[in-house]
């Protein structure tokens, strides 16, 4: 073979290499686009998906359970440090999620207190939101369709003189925030957080029955 085929070769060799590098490139492109669009189409159309479909939280009943519980607490005593029995009577609502899907981090605060003075119920005006105790979760759950859900309220310590608001972690120092008196007729608001929706309530509590039931109007 002559020398101008030669070269004719080396030139066609180097143009073919070029092809495949650009064809190699181009595939790389392609791929790279279509996983951004893949992800993108997850992201969008995912998130339509996690939200289609109704939720709905429904109390299972309009009176409130009431249970009692008891623990054991240490206390310090006049000389020595004393175990003392304690007993709590809770009061707790049902709701049951009988919407066509899961509901996930749902969340429940006491949003306002009022108070019967006799006449009227007056709003409590130093109190904030508190959140309240899903039974055995804490501050928020997931609740699958069907699926039954406990809410604690309030509760009587059996060595205090006042109910308590049962918040998740402890309680307050303020006794706005947290207590509220024996023998008072009053109406607690609640707002149940659920995704993009709000879900209130209204429950009053009857103080000569011990009853907490739900009401539509405070009043």
């Amino acid at each position: 073979m002559n020398g101008l085929g030669e070269k004719i070769i080396t030139r066609i060799d180097i143009l073919i290499d070029k092809l495949s590098i650009n064809y190699v490139d181009w595939l790389i492109a392609i791929g790279t686009v279509g996983a951004v669009i893949v992800a993108l189409a997850i992201a969008i159309f995912g998130e339509r998906i996690k939200y289609k479909g109704k939720i709905s939280l429904t109390l299972r009943s309009d009176k409130a359970i009431r249970t009692k519980q008891r623990y054991k607490k240490r206390i310090q005593g006049p000389v020595l440090e004393q175990e003392i029995e304690i007993s709590l009577n809770i009061f707790r609502i049902e709701l049951e999620n009988n919407g066509d899907r899961k509901i996930t981090d749902a969340r429940a605060v006491i949003k306002n207190i009022f108070e019967f003075d006799g006449k009227s119920y007056l709003k409590r005006n130093n109190f904030i939101s508190a959140p309240i105790n899903w039974t055995h979760f804490g501050f928020k759950r997931d609740i699958n369709v069907r699926e039954p859900a406990y809410l604690d309220i309030i509760q009587k310590p059996s060595n205090k003189n006042y109910y308590e608001i049962c918040w998740p972690d402890g309680r307050p120092h303020e006794k706005d925030l947290a207590e509220i008196g024996l023998g008072k007729k009053f109406i607690l608001e609640l707002e149940i957080y659920l995704e993009k929706k709000i879900i209130p309530f209204k429950l009053k509590f009857e103080p000569e029955k011990e009853e907490l039931i739900a009401v539509d109007t405070i009043g």
